[in-house]
C-alpha cells in the first residue's frame, strides 16, 4: 500500500509542476505569436512656388490723361516664374496706397496684361503700383511690387 500512496502522491505535485511549467511557457508562445514587424516607407517633396523675379508698369498715354470717356488702361510686362507648378498669376492694382480688385491671369506663359485702372479724380495725382503673385491651385506666392505708375486726369 505504501508504494501505491507515493504514486497518489508524486501524480498532484507532477501535475503542479506541469500547471506551473505551463503557466512560465504560455506567455512566450502567445508573445511569439503577435510579434510581427511592419515596415512602411513613403516620399514627399516640397517646393516654393516662386513670384516673377522682374515687372514692369507702364501707363497707356493713349488712354490716360484728358480723354474723359475713355477707360484708362496701364500695361505690365514680368518674368515668368520659375515655378513649373504655377498655373497662372494675380495682379492687384493699388491706387494711392490702397488695394483695388484683383484680377486672375490663367496661364503660366503670360508675361504681359492690359490693367483697366480707374481715376481717383480731377486733377489729383493717380499713382499706381502693381502686385503679382505666382498661383497654383489656392496657394500663392509672395507677391512682387512693381514701381510707381501715374495715369494723370487732366
Amino acid at each position: 500500500m505504501t508504494a501505491s500512496l507515493s504514486g497518489l502522491r508524486r501524480r498532484p505535485i507532477l501535475i503542479a509542476l506541469a500547471a506551473i511549467i505551463f503557466v512560465l511557457l504560455a506567455p512566450l508562445q502567445a508573445r511569439a505569436a503577435f510579434q510581427i514587424t511592419a515596415v512602411a516607407s513613403t516620399t514627399a517633396s516640397t517646393a516654393t512656388l516662386a513670384a516673377p523675379a522682374t515687372i514692369s508698369v507702364t501707363a497707356d498715354n493713349s488712354t490716360c490723361g484728358i480723354i474723359i470717356f475713355v477707360q484708362p488702361t496701364m500695361k505690365l510686362t514680368w518674368s515668368v516664374t520659375t515655378s513649373i507648378y504655377a498655373t497662372g498669376y494675380v495682379i492687384t492694382p493699388v491706387l494711392n496706397g490702397t488695394p483695388q480688385t484683383a484680377v486672375s491671369i490663367s496661364g503660366r506663359a503670360t508675361t504681359t496684361w492690359t490693367v483697366n485702372v480707374v481715376r481717383n479724380g480731377l486733377l489729383t495725382p493717380n499713382t499706381y503700383q502693381f502686385r503679382i503673385q505666382a498661383v497654383y491651385s489656392n496657394w500663392t506666392s509672395a507677391p512682387v511690387t512693381t514701381g510707381s505708375a501715374n495715369c494723370p486726369f487732366l
